[in-house]
């Protein structure tokens, strides 16, 4: 089963109900993710001290668990989520019958050790959603409660135990459940225990998690686990996040879990309603936005396949954009990423794909799927490292699986490319099969041309012009004036702060001294921005990072005075901290 897990705010399977805006639950309360303008960066907004979960099944496929969360926030937008956190989602969207949730504990415990409880929130009211129609029914059933911790700081603990009962079984006399965990979260100790009749025929598969230690007490088997994460680890940029599991089935095997859920949603899904065009969501601005939106494809990839193709048509349109301005349809190759990271077997990846392929024949949303799988299984066997450290093997499928890559993209052009993300996929496979580089430079002017403001594929053809691959900071300047007159139209000069800020986003490079950036120049362009995107606080965070960068202390500080307490850390890395600019210049709220 792939689960968004039980905790991550997430858009059920109407469409309608707002989807993990910030944060991401696989199997644990809020594992989130943060990413950069163009380049990925993933990020935990929490550390969990302490993660115990019991199970205790029955034969007929019903359960009880009990967790017991503590979770240290290590950011801004932890201390904005711990305002509204959800707990006791369902291990799967299904099994919302039947089932109560009742909070034990919930406080915040502050660091000078005072404890301040937690408050009860509407769950519909709570998320900025109206309390009637479709979305307000549709989200009661999960019996989710929805919790405020009180005056949350970064370094405090959130922690909460809640009881649920699943008291009708999702499938009868049959049990799915799984736990995961991103490896660039930090866990310190986790305890995962589960007590079963003898009767019940479990199948387990560890992946990153130590075998369970099962012994049998009269006719009840009893299993634990323990697992530890000290140490996270983002993956690279160009690979998709990876995760420790535990699943836990009854099922003979994947095939048959696979043909279950598939019987069972087809019962339980209600009719979809009208699409609402680009709808908007209470957080649809920067990191947020695009992991939520993410999520969501990776959760539809695996499970709600008609949801899918439907979100990405939607969001296919110039005008549908985030309150920065990004086109959402970006959220798709994000979310492929992270479908693919969820599962450690990449021929069940492959099959989702084909499944896609057969149900939507010449559909773009599934052949970008096909495409996205075989670059990403390319990376895979790449590894992360220098070229030197690859294996003659390794070197061997990479090229393989991105021949196969680029094929695909090759022979479904004439309907593929309905959807902007051909010519960025493809540039990115041509460039690094290294084919000559008029077939890529007529790529993208084809792309551009045909989907001017989608961004993505000035960026990745923005990359492969970079010194590191060959290319200088000449051409690199005569790129961006050129995506500037080719886009000012509509976009006014927006686009020469978009490029240099993906260029100025890397901490090798010092942006005004190794490049031909002009500070003035890229201030209009945000200037531009803003007064385009109002809204954007993400747009705002990263105007103030480079007026800091480029040691304008009056745009600095007024920018500063402007954001107030929306910070939102993804902006700010470590070698241009806020901290670090409002010393400079002598900031004082």
């Amino acid at each position: 089963m792939h689960s968004l897990g039980k905790y991550g705010i997430y858009r059920n399977i109407t469409g309608i109900i707002a989807l993990l805006t910030a944060a991401i639950g696989f199997g644990s309360p809020i594992q989130a993710f943060a990413l950069e303008s163009a380049i990925p960066r993933l990020q935990s907004h929490f550390a969990y001290k302490q993660y115990h979960i019991h199970y205790e099944l029955n034969g007929d496929g019903t359960y009880k668990e009990i967790d017991e969360i503590a979770m240290t926030v290590l950011t801004n937008q932890g201390v904005e989520m711990s305002r509204l956190m959800p707990i006791g989602m369902p291990n799967m969207p299904m099994s919302t019958n039947d089932r109560n949730v009742e909070v034990l504990t919930a406080y915040t415990s502050k660091k000078n050790g005072e404890r301040i409880d937690a408050t009860p929130q509407s769950p519909p009211t709570a998320m900025g959603m109206p309390t009637s129609g479709v979305s307000a029914s549709v989200f009661a059933p999960m019996k989710m409660k929805v919790l405020a911790f009180q005056q949350a700081q970064i370094g405090d603990t959130l922690v909460f135990s809640f009881s649920a009962s699943q008291n009708k079984p999702v499938f009868l006399n049959n049990i799915i459940l799984n736990q995961a965990f991103p490896k660039f979260v930090a866990y310190e100790d986790v305890v995962i225990n589960l007590s079963a009749p003898e009767s019940l025929q479990l199948r387990v598969e560890t992946f990153g998690v130590e075998k369970g230690r099962s012994t049998l007490n009269g006719h009840i088997q009893n299993w634990e686990w323990r697992y530890q994460n000290k140490t996270p680890v983002s993956p690279q940029s160009n690979q998709p996040p990876s995760f420790d599991r535990i699943h836990i089935s009854t099922f003979m095997d994947n095939n048959a879990e696979m043909e279950a859920m598939s019987k069972q949603l087809a019962a339980f899904r209600p009719p979809m309603p009208e699409p609402v065009h680009c709808q908007v969501f209470p957080s649809n601005d920067g990191p947020d936005a695009l992991a939520g939106f993410a999520a969501e494809v990776s959760e539809y990839f695996w499970r709600l396949e008609d949801l899918l193709k439907r979100e990405i048509n939607d969001w296919n349109t110039p005008t549908c954009v985030f309150d920065d301005g990004r086109p959402r349809v970006t959220a798709m190759r994000d979310g492929y990423n992270q479908a693919f990271g969820m599962e450690r077997d990449w021929s069940k990846s492959l099959a989702r794909v084909e499944y896609l392929k057969k149900k939507f024949p010449n559909e773009a949303f599934a052949t970008m799927a096909e495409a996205r799988y075989w670059n990403a299984y390319a990376w895979d066997a790449r590894g992360g490292g220098y070229s030197s450290s690859i294996s003659d093997d390794g070197r061997k499928l990479f090229r393989e699986r991105l021949e196969k890559a680029e094929r695909i993209l090759l022979d479904t052009k004439t309907y593929a490319a309905l959807l902007p993300d051909w010519y960025d996929e493809m540039i990115s496979v041509q460039s690094t099969l290294d084919r000559p580089e008029d077939e890529r430079d007529k790529i993208f002017l084809e792309g551009v041309k045909r989907y001017p403001a989608y961004y993505p594929i000035y960026f990745t053809m923005l990359n492969y012009l970079l010194p590191k691959w060959g290319g200088t900071w000449r051409t690199v300047d005569n790129m961006i004036q050129w995506s500037v007159e080719h886009t000012q139209a509509t976009e006014g000069t927006t686009m020469y702060a978009r490029l240099y800020w993906v260029v100025g986003s890397d901490p090798d490079i010092n942006l005004f001294k190794d490049t031909f950036a002009s500070w003035p120049k890229m201030k209009g362009g945000f200037e531009d921005l803003m007064t385009r995107h109002p809204k954007s606080k993400w747009n705002l965070n990263n105007f103030a990072k480079f007026a800091c960068m480029a040691g304008d202390k009056q745009t600095f500080l007024a920018l500063r005075a402007k954001m107030s307490n929306d910070v939102i850390d993804a902006a700010w890395p470590q070698k241009m901290s806020l901290d670090l600019c409002e010393t400079k210049f002598g900031y004082t709220q």
